[in-house]
């Protein structure tokens, strides 16, 4: 209920950039191939920082990736509805994929993180489902507001969602104190 919530909404909104920026794209007269470039120049940006993600995860703690992960594709969210050339619609695009890409790992970690001893099978089997939970309910979460609003506010809406989820990480996100490596006349780790 506390962290498992949070992982929720990552999922969420990692998920929605996925369904999002196509249906936007083509509610924009975008044609697939098009299509096709954006998403795949966005999930280059997107590759290109699973290697600082992952050091930023180890070296400042878990929360320095989550919380700007989050701010970040809120803000991808909230300013797809005001794209409409491909340019643009690549440009927030860009900007979702280096929010997915910086939370890179960062389910699995804070899962290893916080599982406990005793039972961490049953733990991380429910923490997998938490994660599954949200890669549905983002993109079922669009469907849901599409049905009765335009899909520029179903985009807000998640945005607000990805916002939230940063405040939520904010508060049950384990802090994470570097600790030092202790090093032996040698030179070598002790």
């Amino acid at each position: 209920l506390t962290l498992g919530t949070g992982v929720l909404l990552i999922s969420a909104a990692r998920a929605t950039r996925q369904s999002i920026v196509p249906l936007w794209a083509e509610s924009q007269g975008l044609d697939a191939s098009t299509v096709s470039v954006i998403f795949g120049v966005s999930a280059g940006v997107d590759m290109l920082l699973f290697y600082p993600g992952g050091a930023i995860m180890d070296r400042f703690g878990r929360m320095w990736v989550a919380l700007p992960a989050m701010i970040v594709l809120g803000a991808g969210f909230v300013l797809l509805p005001l794209t409409s050339s491909a340019v643009a619609i690549g440009l927030v695009a860009c900007l979702m994929g280096l929010g997915n890409g910086i939370s890179s790992g960062i389910v699995l970690t804070l899962g290893a993180d916080v599982a406990p001893d005793e039972g961490r099978r049953q733990f991380l089997g429910g923490w997998r489902l938490c994660a599954d939970l949200g890669n549905v309910a983002g993109p079922g979460l669009i469907s849901l507001i599409a049905l009765a609003f335009p899909l520029g506010a179903a985009a807000v809406a998640l945005g607000a969602v990805a916002w939230f989820g940063a405040g939520w990480l904010a508060r049950w996100v384990p802090t994470y104190t570097p600790v030092p490596v202790r090093r032996s006349r040698t030179g070598q780790p002790s």
